[in-house]
């Protein structure tokens, strides 16, 4: 092993600048050195979406599945895909035309009890202050009538977009109560051609369809609305060039994304996107993690410290390659139907069903690792340069985390500091076999170097905060009503709003403000004559 501890302040920037030039950040496999140094000034992909799960609502019990969602909000997942499944519910065409909607028909479908299940799933996250972290997401086989074999017809584009903006229109404005979410994920693995998990489709096809949802969400009134693709299977780059080449399809696509399991991610996201014509993309990974043969058939992915640290560092070698976001696969043990190739129980949740008691529990070593990372990484965070572990920092509320995970035994870390803000103490919270999200004595700072004992076996996390200097606005818009725009300043911990009242309806909003890694939950209350809201962070 390389002994990075035995080279000289000059000798390591060199290096340093080595590993950089070559792409290579935080994954040399430095993490049992007796020395490390994070460097604020490298600054690398931004953070936007990292405390995110994936939630099937194929089945739904208000008694204990939303409980379930109310343990991965406490334990600091906010941003949650809300997978509707399948895409087969218009059996028979609304009408001959695509642009003209058959509204009795469509009402009909989307007020049914399986979509009512998704809609009843995000209104409860919706009261729960999550608005924005929702993310519609289209999944399974389309209808008999748009496919030819098991692709997606050549010709049937406008059809299948008109199903999709159809149903966040309906959500979003036509249901009684209406719900609100941010994103829109239009497919699902359209790259596998052997069995229906989405509009089945090439890169080029996969081009045209989202274009045509673009101008269905427009002829809705649904401009203001973001859409995820394309959603490949695996880290597809023709998928994504062909996206690249239509000005229309990018001008609603803000992220891309795919799914990973197992295996390296492969290429850097970070770097492809930084070279292309859409610099300020980002990249997720909206399904995520480590492989459990079985898993879609019944079985249980194991709730044991070594998947916890295995899944961990699945996450962090895709924060190394330059992800931006993920969905984990899956937050709650739930039921898919992929008939004909499997139907049944999935057992990859954070939180285990107990098909006897009918009650879920926690998976609590899985969900103690993934909360430290949803915990420390935050929204808004830039990862930085570190020469062990993965290193984050928000240069606006002068935050920054460290975060690894430790396979081998305890060890002794001295690190560095710099280009961050001064502190003189750092957070240390860890994950073990004995420790559930765990907060240890802090770490004393000084003269920006500190030395930390780091539990074996565990991921971990430490924590500076320094004096905010501004919060830059953090805006939110309600899709439905691209009128109503809502600004929040924060400037060392003073909140300045400023609301467009004229456009102002009543209803609950969400939005961060001034939030901390533990999302102290604060309420802020608006009124404006007969108009009023009441802002609700999360706890």
């Amino acid at each position: 092993m390389f002994v990075f501890g035995f080279l000289g302040k000059t000798e390591k920037n060199l290096f340093l600048a080595f590993c950089t030039a070559l792409g290579v950040n935080g994954a040399w496999g430095l993490t049992y050195g007796a020395t490390a140094t994070y460097d604020g000034a490298t600054r690398y992909q931004l953070m936007d979406q990292v405390a995110g799960v994936n939630l099937g609502c194929y089945w739904y019990n208000d008694s204990t599945f939303l409980k379930a969602i109310d343990t991965l909000i406490a334990y600091g997942i906010d941003k949650f895909k809300v997978n509707a499944w399948p895409m087969n519910w218009e059996s028979a065409n609304d009408n001959s035309d695509p642009g003209a909607q058959n509204w009795a028909a469509y009402d009909a479908i989307f007020s049914g009890t399986q979509w009512n299940n998704v809609w009843k799933t995000i209104k409860h996250l919706n009261d729960k202050g999550i608005t924005d972290g929702v993310n519609l997401a289209m999944m399974g086989p389309i209808a008999g009538w748009m496919a030819s074999g098991n692709m997606m017809a050549s010709g049937m584009e406008a059809e299948v977009a008109e199903y999709i903006a159809a149903a966040a229109k309906y959500g979003l404005s036509r249901r009684s109560p209406t719900v609100t979410f941010g994103h829109l994920t239009i497919n699902n693995e359209p790259d596998i051609t052997g069995h229906w998990e989405g509009a089945t489709c090439g890169a080029a096809q996969s081009k045209v369809l989202t274009e045509r949802v673009v101008d269905a969400l427009n002829a809705m009134g649904l401009s203001n609305l973001e859409i995820v693709g394309p959603t490949t299977s695996t880290n597809n780059i023709s998928y994504r060039d062909e996206l690249r080449s239509s000005s229309k399809a990018m001008s609603k696509l803000k992220h891309f994304d795919s799914h990973h399991y197992g295996s390296s991610l492969g290429s850097n996201a970070y770097t492809e996107i930084k070279i292309s014509l859409y610099p300020n993309m980002t990249y997720w990974v909206s399904e995520e993690n480590i492989w459990c043969g079985g898993c879609d058939g019944g079985g249980r992915i194991p709730n044991t410290m070594s998947v916890g640290l295995d899944a961990t560092g699945h996450v962090l070698s895709d924060l190394g390659n330059g992800v931006s976001g993920f969905y984990l696969w899956d937050g709650l043990d739930s039921y898919y139907d992929y008939a004909p190739v499997y139907t049944g129980f999935s057992g990859w949740g954070l939180m285990d069903y107990n098909t006897g008691t009918k009650q879920y529990t926690k998976r609590n070593y899985l969900l103690g690792c993934r909360s430290i990372i949803c915990k420390f990484v935050l929204d808004g965070m830039r990862r930085i340069n570190a020469t062990a572990g993965y290193a984050f920092y928000d240069s606006a509320t002068n935050r920054f985390s460290i975060v690894d995970r430790n396979t081998g035994g305890s060890y002794s870390l001295t690190g560095t500091l710099e280009n961050l803000p001064t502190v003189s103490m750092l957070q240390f919270w860890y994950q073990d076999a004995t420790h559930n999200v765990c907060r240890a004595s802090d770490v004393s700072v000084a003269n920006q170097q500190f030395t930390v004992t780091i539990p074996a076996s565990s991921v971990w996390a430490l924590h500076g905060a320094g004096t905010p200097t501004s919060l830059a606005p953090r805006s939110l818009r309600r899709p439905d009503r691209p009128d109503c725009l809502i600004r929040v300043v924060d400037i060392r911990g003073r909140i300045l709003v400023a609301v467009n009242t004229d456009a102002f309806p009543a209803g609950v909003y969400a939005m961060y403000v001034g939030a901390d890694h533990d999302r102290s939950q604060r309420f802020l209350h608006i009124a404006s004559g007969n108009k009023q809201a009441t802002f609700v962070n999360i706890p």
